[in-house]
């Protein structure tokens, strides 16, 4: 009463791509981090603290007036 080997071939197969298919789709899925990273709010940016002037992301220098920001 053993099955054909084409059988079990095909067996194997298909348990093959599932976890192919289990596994690309868990690599391309976002971990709970990046979950977490994208629902925190962008940082604001810095004010200077000489003219008062905004300035966005991560600039070391004051765009208005050329003070260093801190």
């Amino acid at each position: 009463m053993f099955l054909p080997v084409t059988f079990i071939v095909l067996l194997i197969v298909a348990a093959c791509l599932y976890l192919g298919i289990w596994l690309l789709r868990r690599a391309t899925r976002p971990d709970s981090r990046s979950r977490e990273a994208m629902a925190r709010p962008a940082p604001r940016g810095v004010r200077c603290s000489k003219c008062g002037q905004s300035e966005e992301g991560d600039a070391h220098f004051c765009g208005h007036c050329g003070a260093r920001l801190t």
